[in-house]
């Protein structure tokens, strides 16, 4: 009869450690992403790294002094010197923002974004392609659906406007304009 207590007590500690483990936790405080107070992979709430944090989702506040991670998801706002994701809905701030989904403002020196649904704010801004606007010195994209504001805007293709002192849309009859530049198909 003590066996199976016993074995009955430890499946349910191991089954309540198993389900505490696939439930997001609500804060995170890391010094780097080997050292953290959680060890699960997703935060609702705030992931706080005092050097560095990386997740595989965050929903809610992102922030490392030096670097900020998401691997997966994050929705909500990413604060540090470097901040990275795939796929990112909110607001991005740091000196240099990387992402491959984006939809949100992202304001930094430089931005690199593959797919851009918003606002690219920074020195230099390189995206994939936009559908918003981008505002910067130079602005570098693939593609635009919307507005490049800057000294340089350049763009393979566009459907919109460029304003600054040199605007390229190279697929366009007249590729190269100084001060407005546009297209639209």
């Amino acid at each position: 009869m003590l066996k199976k207590i016993t074995v009955l007590f430890s499946l349910v500690f191991v089954a309540g450690a198993v389900m505490a483990e696939e439930k997001p936790g609500h804060f995170n405080l890391s010094l780097l992403p080997s050292i953290q107070t959680s060890s699960n992979p997703a935060v609702e709430g705030l992931d706080l790294g005092l050097l560095a944090t990386s997740k595989s989702r965050v929903e809610g506040v992102q922030t490392g002094f030096v670097f900020a991670n998401t691997r997966e998801t994050s929705i909500g706002l990413q604060l540090a010197l470097v901040a990275k994701s795939e796929d990112f809905y909110g607001m991005k701030y740091g000196f240099v923002n990387i992402g491959r989904n984006f939809c949100g403002e992202a304001s930094g020196f430089i931005n690199m974004l593959d797919d851009t649904d918003g606002l690219a704010s920074g020195f230099i801004n390189s995206c994939g392609r936009v559908r918003g606007v981008m505002y910067g010195a130079v602005n570098v994209a693939d593609e635009v659906r919307g507005v490049q504001l800057g000294f340089v805007n350049y763009t393979k293709d566009m459907s919109g406007i460029q304003i600054g002192l040199v605007n390229i849309i190279s697929r366009s009859s007249l590729p190269v304009m100084v001060i407005v530049n546009g297209r639209f198909k």
